[in-house]
This record gives structure tokens, sequence and C-alpha cells, in this order.
């Protein structure tokens, strides 16, 4: 289920974030007023328009005394991780791949971009869990017709209209016929969106390109991602 920002009115608060996201500069955290007034403990900021740059948050007040032991779990084994990771590239974990093996390269990959209209409308017209149903509804047929087709999706985005999905054939696995497979997906969903149920519609560009496959990210939060002129213009 997928879970987006909302401003005081309860709508998806897509369009302030980009504008947020546009206005910080390089290692800058900016949050809007709503972001600000639900923290749990009040950060130092300084105010930039309409915007808040966040300088520091204050210490964490430890309620009561444990031991680290206690105040540390012990890790996850690996297993329990590959069920959040695309799936081509757990396969290519749980083969033994070494990391050379998913390191970034240049490849050839078809893209499609989905972006989901009509979420703010439903959400003002029959509330959140009519919404979420919805979603799941859609987000299901996706992924199914994502793996009969030899594809992943490779990640969400939202946007002050609705929600974006990114897709990829060809990476990190190519196939024999991932532009074709991309296609079928397209087709498919299109042909399956009358029978969901759902009020919601969709738009849908493919495009076929060279881009950048790989890892992004910093040590501590990384993703792997395609990115590329072949990209944006799809």
């Amino acid at each position: 289920r997928l879970r987006r920002p909302r401003d005081h009115r309860g709508r998806f608060a897509g369009r302030h974030q980009d504008r947020a996201q546009a206005a910080a500069g390089a290692g800058e955290v900016l949050i809007t007023a709503s972001t600000l007034h639900l923290t749990d403990r009040q950060p130092l900021v300084e105010a930039r328009g309409d915007l808040y740059h966040v300088l520091r948050l204050p210490g964490r007040t430890e309620t009561s005394q444990v031991s680290q032991e206690t105040a540390t779990p012990a890790p996850l084994p690996a297993r329990y991780l590959l069920a959040f990771l695309p799936p081509p590239v757990a396969q290519r974990l749980q083969g033994g791949a070494s990391d050379s093996a998913i390191e970034g390269e240049h490849r050839k990959v078809s893209i499609i971009f989905i972006h989901l209209l009509g979420v703010n409308e439903l959400l003002d017209q029959e509330g959140p869990q009519a919404l979420l149903d919805a979603l799941q509804r859609y987000l299901s047929c996706v992924v199914r017709l994502t793996d009969d087709n030899e594809g992943f999706l490779v990640g969400n985005d939202i946007s002050h209209l609705g929600l974006k999905l990114i897709l990829a054939f060809g990476a990190p696995v190519a196939h024999e016929r991932d532009p074709a497979n991309a296609l079928r997906l397209a087709l498919g969903l299109h042909r399956e969106l009358p029978g969901l149920g759902v009020r919601l519609s969709h738009r849908i560009g493919i495009n076929s390109g060279f881009v950048f496959a790989g890892e992004v990210g910093s040590p501590y939060r990384r993703e792997y991602t395609v990115m590329g002129d072949a990209v944006n213009l799809a």
C-alpha cells in the first residue's frame, strides 16, 4: 500500500512537495508547514518563504533505562529482505552473484511510465479507504502483468495530479523480446483497467534506448534504478 503526504484539507500534497524539492539546495532539507506541525520533536528551522529549512533535530529523550543488548534487535536473516528487492536483483543475489554483477552499466532498456489519474478526486469524494482499495487492485494488476512479461517495477513517485509508476524491461536482466514485452504489458493493462472496478484512468508512455542501470544513493540508503535521456523521454 502507498501512503502520500496530505495538506490540511486532506488533499495529496504532491504540488507542495515538488516545490520544496525544487527549492532545496545541495545538502538542504526543506519541509512545508504541514510537515513541521506533525513532527513529534520540534526541529530547529529557519523560514524560507512559506517553507522551512531544517537545521537540527533535538536529541532523543530516553524514557527508560534499558541495556544495549535489550534495545538492539538481532539482524534479520538476508532471506527476509529478498522480498523487498526487485525480483531480477533478488534472483541474482540468491544465485550467488558477486557485487560486480549488479554494478552500474550502460545498456539498452525499454522504459514504461504510467501516470495514474483520478487519485485526488477519489480521495475527496470517497475517502482514503476507497482510494487504498482502488490502488491495491490497480497495482496488483500492474505487478502481475510485469511478472508475466519479465519486467520489473522500478519505483513510484507522486505528482500534483496523481501517481507515477516506472517499469523497466532489459535491466538488470535482459530478454530477447523486451520491447515487445513492454508493449504487451501496456496493452494488457489498458485492456484490464475497465474490469478492475476502479474510478481511475491512466496515461502510458514507452521508450527504448541506452540508459544507466545500477545502484544509486548513499552508503546507508541505496536503490536500483535507470537514468538517462531515454527515461526522460518516456
